[in-house]
């Protein structure tokens, strides 16, 4: 049975990737960052990773840690270098000499491409805040030894009271009948949450190294997903108003178009993505 150790298990996608592998054939342990968590180790610290690593004794890690708030990370870059950049590299130091696997959940805002219509290749790296740069140095580090890093971005129903999803913020404020700005110059090709922690299994069945994007087939703007996902969910999409980045004056600058070409992944696992439209259809089922 193979041993598994999930750090940042208790956010959004680590609760949702432990509560699907739990029922799955392997032994779990779950890292968090909060002290109710079953492993609360300062992973920031070299000392401390080494403790956990020692103490588990892992087949494979899942690292999920990452401060994904992207003007938290504009304001404290020693913090955001901390937790998306420095715990990998302390993770990369303890297993390099192990035969431990790593799986790394990166970003699909490295990607900044300048057309619209473009798909990003995993090369076509552009990052233009504080939240990419750290998380690329966080990808650097562990590039040479044997992981798996996944670029994506993903939507779905989140299980942490008062932590919302880009489509829970969504639906809660259109049930809510309270008006919402999406922008129509920002676009990307997210997975539903549901799809994404089937595919991060497959990196536990089959190793496969190197940098994979994973998203959806095409591209949405925020605009028209929200739309899409009002449709699809029955709401009253009169409370989305369309709007551009420039006109929200966001305090941190955001990449304007994400969207990832991920042929390497379809291919390297020898599988069709879904596009987005089924995806977001997930979500009625749930």
């Amino acid at each position: 049975m193979k041993k598994i150790l999930v750090t940042g298990s208790t956010g959004l996608l680590g609760n949702c990737l432990t509560n699907y592998l739990q029922n799955k054939n392997y032994k779990l342990i779950k890292h968090g960052f909060k002290k109710k968590s079953e492993m609360n180790f300062d992973l920031t610290k070299k000392n401390e990773v080494e403790r956990l690593i020692n103490k588990t004794i892992p087949n494979t890690i899942i690292n999920l840690s990452a401060l994904t708030n992207v003007d938290v990370c504009e304001k404290n870059v020693i913090k955001a270098f901390n937790i998306n950049s420095l715990i990998l590299n302390n993770i990369k130091e303890i297993i390099k000499n192990k035969k431990i696997n790593l799986i790394h959940v990166s970003t699909d805002q490295l990607y900044n491409a300048s057309d619209s219509k473009v798909l990003n290749k995993e090369e076509d790296i552009k990052p233009i805040n504080i939240y990419s740069i750290t998380k690329l140095l966080g990808e650097m580090f562990i590039s040479d030894i044997n992981s798996s890093v996944i670029r994506t971005n993903f939507f779905g129903f989140s299980l942490i009271k008062n932590r919302e999803s880009f489509s829970d913020w969504i639906i809660n404020n259109i049930k809510k009948r309270k008006k919402i700005r999406l922008v129509n110059n920002i676009f990307f090709n997210p997975l539903s949450i549901i799809s994404l922690i089937k595919y991060i299994e497959f990196f536990l069945i089959n190793p496969k190294y190197g940098v994979y994007n994973l998203g959806s087939r095409g591209t949405i703007s925020k605009y028209s997903f929200g739309k899409l996902l009002s449709k699809k969910l029955n709401l009253d999409d009169k409370f989305i108003e369309e709007t551009t980045i420039e006109d929200l004056n966001l305090f941190t600058k955001r990449p304007k178009n994400m969207s990832m070409d991920c042929t390497k992944f379809e291919k390297t696992f020898n599988i069709t993505l879904p596009n987005i439209d089924d995806e977001i259809s997930k979500l009625i089922d749930v």
